[in-house]
């Protein structure tokens, strides 16, 4: 099963100031335009270059993830 990683990049979501909105949505979309059974991995994680980078390497080197979006930062 193709598994997609949706990273969420906010200061503020990722402190619990306030729900993450755009990874839900990111989700939504990708279930209405990707026929085949895909399994969504979602973060959220703080802005700045270190953490996304850091980020982008679990999900891609450990996770094993296929495709990787991010929205925000």
């Amino acid at each position: 099963m193709v598994r997609i990683g949706i990273l969420t990049i906010s200061d503020r979501a990722s402190r619990g100031d306030y729900a993450d909105r755009a990874g839900p949505a990111v989700e939504e979309w990708l279930a209405h335009a990707i026929a085949s059974p895909w399994d969504p991995v979602r973060r959220v994680i703080p802005d700045g270059v270190e953490s996304v980078r850091a980020a982008l390497v679990h999900m891609a080197d450990e996770e094993r993830l296929d495709l990787v979006l991010t929205s925000g930062g």
